[in-house]
């Protein structure tokens, strides 16, 4: 239990949910059956929270990418932290087609950010990354970006240097902070793409330490197959301690460990306008 005096926030950071590949590499915009399950469970995994802190939809928001898959994760998570019940049909959801009946969902604050997609600020289009990606990972290209962050280029075609992508990603992330911090919401939800999602974290993490982040490695869990990344469907717990409209103290709880977070470097960011 949090102690009465404290006003916990919390932000949920993470990945789209289980969707199917392309053949050529990639995702189709869209949730496999199996992945509606999994999210709606991890969302129930919320409701102690929602209830211990008094959130309600209407001080919660929901951040996405331009892509269904991405929108839907977030909701069917919502669905399940709220306990929420449709209209009418199926129940827990079971398509994207079964959300519109939870009316419940319209008084979230959710809106697209293209600041979260492959290709930003270049637009949704193939580039130098996303040919990294297809050919060796998220694992790949995230180290990629760490090691070489100003480079324009990969193998001749032109691409987001990850300076770029990571400053394009902290200004989003500060955006919605601040308006955990600045009092107007109390649940976030940030759902993006694989790299994406990483970047939001290592900013985070790299707030709170002198040792800027190296590999992404170093948060494997040691699970098989974890490479530190995320899998699809997976998210990280950003937690803010307040009180008084002052931070006592923030941490980003992800693969299991914690790692305090400098929320000041984030309340003091300057913000671009999309």
């Amino acid at each position: 239990m949090t102690p009465a005096n404290i006003e916990r926030k919390i932000v949920l950071i993470g990945r789209h949910g289980e969707a199917p590949q392309k053949p050529e590499g990639g995702s189709l915009d869209m949730l496999t059956k199996p992945a509606f399950d999994d999210l709606y469970l991890k969302g129930r995994s919320l409701k102690a929270d929602v209830e211990e802190h008094g959130y309600t939809p209407e001080r919660t928001f929901l951040v996405h990418t331009p892509k269904q898959r991405t929108m839907h994760t977030g909701l069917i998570i919502l669905v399940g932290a709220y306990d929420m019940k449709p209209a009418e049909g199926r129940h827990p959801p079971k398509s994207a087609e079964d959300l519109d009946n939870y009316e419940g969902l319209s008084r979230i604050d959710t809106h697209a950010d293209p600041r979260l997609i492959y290709g930003h600020p270049f637009g949704d289009r193939e580039d130098g990354n996303m040919i990294l990606y297809k050919e060796s990972g998220a694992l790949t290209w995230i180290n990629h970006w760490i090691a070489n962050p100003n480079t324009e280029y990969h193998e001749g075609v032109k691409s987001v240097p990850g300076s770029i992508a990571m400053t394009d990603i902290k200004e989003c992330t500060a955006e919605n902070l601040k308006r955990i911090l600045e009092g107007q919401k109390d649940l976030g939800v940030i759902i993006s793409h694989a790299t994406r999602a990483e970047a939001a974290i290592i900013n985070l993490i790299n707030s709170g330490r002198h040792t800027p982040v190296g590999r992404i490695e170093e948060f494997s869990s040691g699970e098989p197959d974890d490479n530190g990344t995320f899998r699809m469907g997976e998210y990280s717990r950003l937690i803010i301690d307040m009180s008084k409209g002052n931070v006592l103290g923030a941490y980003i709880d992800y693969k299991g460990q914690k790692y305090n977070v400098d929320m000041k470097e984030f309340m003091n960011m300057p913000v671009n306008t999309q």
